[in-house]
C-alpha cells in the first residue's frame, strides 16, 4: 500500500457497507480505483466453484477469504470496525 502498486481484490460485492470504506480510504491516499463487476447466476457460479474445487486442491473461494481481505484494509487503512456479518456470510463460515 505504501508503494502504491497495483491491489486487485475479489469480493461479493453485495454489500456496499463493508466495501465502501475501502475504497474512500484508497482513493484518499492517493490510489485510482478500478471496479470490474463480473455477474453470473449462483447455479453457474457454485458449478464453478465446484470445478475449481475439484481441480486444484489449494483452491479458496473469495468467500471465504473476503472479509479477513477486507479486515487487512480496515487495520491498514484506519476505518475502525468492520460492519458485522450477515445471515449469508454466516452460512458460508459454518459450511
Amino acid at each position: 500500500i505504501e508503494s502504491k502498486r497495483n491491489i486487485v481484490i475479489e469480493i461479493i460485492g453485495d454489500r456496499e457497507d463493508f466495501i465502501k470504506p475501502v475504497i474512500d480510504g484508497m482513493l484518499k491516499i492517493g490510489y485510482k480505483i478500478s471496479i470490474i463487476a463480473v455477474a453470473a447466476k449462483p447455479l453457474q457460479s457454485f458449478e464453478r466453484h465446484i470445478k475449481a474445487v475439484m481441480n486444484d486442491k489449494d483452491y479458496m473461494s473469495a468467500a471465504y477469504t473476503q472479509r479477513d481481505t477486507l479486515f487487512y484494509f480496515y487495520q491498514k487503512l484506519d476505518l475502525g470496525k468492520m460492519p458485522p456479518p450477515d445471515k449469508n456470510e454466516e452460512k458460508i463460515k459454518n459450511n
